[in-house]
């Protein structure tokens, strides 16, 4: 049999030819986007449309709104021009029924407009790295777009990725895959669906480092301060192991706004144990996932680890005799700040235990709080946050701890404890 007569070259159904129909269609595809992108608005295209509809706008109704009527809105299309006219849809106009059918709200108008072309923007740019067509983006093709459409935009993450690939360390891409990860895959198939990722609030904290609105809010977990501080800590606390991991003795010296112990004791065996190959270490991973679920309290991911560390005698219920053990526990912290200090009594428990319940929206007759009325409590995360932190103590708390329990303690700081607190540590968590 000749070359020519060879299934991997010549047959149509060949695994050759498959391939070259496969980087063809990429390579078609992959024009198609860029030419849509081409062919979006720019910033400036929409600071003149806004400029054009705040001429038109008036005040209307006692809270002296303003608005623009849909005559005018006519107008404002008919005069724009570009990239912006395909835009500007009566679809658009009647988003908003609050106030008339021929009336709409300038702010809402203006909002609708700008959220609809980045989200158009972000699809079209993640769409150029789904390489599989099929709508979803692997990690790696995740920070190919992130690494390519956002770190190359900012200096500083653009030298921060230059250094760690220097040192041919992959914990920049560990960090950014963390995330997504954790929120956007919890089935674990490996992959993120790229309306998720618009549906999240992950566009939202790129596009702050895109256009700077946010470039060093260290709450953007993308941008380079969160990034440089996450380094710094993580390599602080591996720096005692010779292996460069996290163990226990020397993770109790991060506590970020956790006063808790016990809480930190157990959520920190229950990543270990779940995540890990054995129980007992963390690497950076697993300490990107701990600072995710304490600074993002009010997701149902978070939540459910939260779930599972309250759990105190791992039997899937959070009950009195559980609260009473933080309870006790956050007392004694209490003590700890301030020995001058008038600490809760006993007493003080009961309304305490019931507050609990009462943000889940549980009946505390019941005396317990299952995993489904934790999840669905619309004040679940204050309830995280009075269960794990001392500061809810309203004898000790000052004006700076109420401020941080309203912003939902996003803010991080380092609250020594002595090694031997770990020493008589809960069991792992059962999975």
């Amino acid at each position: 049999m000749s070359s020519f007569d060879s299934d991997d070259f010549t047959t149509p159904n060949s695994r050759y030819y498959d391939q070259l129909r496969a980087e063809k269609r990429v390579a078609v595809r992959q024009e198609i986007l860029k030419k849509e992108l081409a062919a979006m608005p720019g910033a400036s295209d929409i600071r003149r449309f806004g400029s054009m509809i705040h001429n038109y706008a008036m005040l209307w109704g006692p809270e002296q709104q303003e608005v623009v009527t849909y005559h005018d809105f006519l107008k404002v299309k008919e005069a724009t021009t570009g990239l912006m006219k395909t835009w500007c849809t009566a679809e658009l106009f009647s988003f908003d029924k609050s106030i008339s059918d021929s009336i709409c709200d300038v702010g809402t108008l203006l909002q609708v407009m700008d959220s609809r072309i980045t989200m158009t923007k972000y699809f079209l740019l993640m769409s150029q790295f789904d390489y599989n067509c099929d709508g979803m983006l692997e990690p790696y093709e995740f920070y190919e777009f992130y690494a390519k459409h956002i770190v190359a935009l900012e200096p500083r993450l653009t030298e921060i990725k230059r250094k760690l690939e220097e040192e041919e360390s992959k914990v920049m891409k560990t960090i950014v895959i963390t995330k997504m990860n954790l929120f956007l895959d919890q089935a674990r198939t490996g992959k993120y669906a790229i309306k998720d990722i618009l549906a999240s609030g992950v566009v939202q904290e790129l596009d702050c480092l895109c256009n700077g609105s946010s470039r060093y809010d260290f709450t953007n977990w993308f941008c380079a301060e969160n990034i440089e501080y996450i380094l710094e800590e993580y390599n602080a606390l591996a720096a005692r192991s010779m292996d460069g991991l996290i163990r226990k003795e020397n993770f109790v010296e991060f506590q970020p706004k956790v006063k808790n112990r016990i809480f930190l004791r157990r959520i920190y065996d229950y990543l270990s144990s779940a995540e890990a190959n054995y129980a007992g270490i963390m690497d950076i991973t697993l300490f990107c996932r701990f600072l995710l679920i304490m600074r993002t309290k009010s997701h149902p991911v978070c939540l459910r680890t939260i779930f599972y560390a309250l759990d105190a005698d791992d039997d899937g219920l959070i009950s009195f005799s559980d609260l009473r053990l933080h309870f006790d526990e956050l007392c004694e912290l209490s003590r700890d700040r301030d020995p001058d200090a008038t600490v809760p009594e006993a007493s003080n428990f009961e309304p305490w235990a019931n507050e609990i319940f009462d943000m889940v929206f549980a009946d505390a007759k019941k005396g317990v709080i299952d995993l489904e009325t934790w999840l669905r409590g619309p004040y679940v995360h204050f309830a995280a946050l009075k269960l794990i932190n001392s500061i809810t103590f309203s004898d000790h708390e000052t004006i700076e701890d109420r401020n941080l329990l309203i912003t939902m303690d996003y803010d991080l700081e380092v609250l020594a404890v002595e090694d031997d607190e770990f020493e008589t540590a809960p069991q792992s968590l059962s999975l």
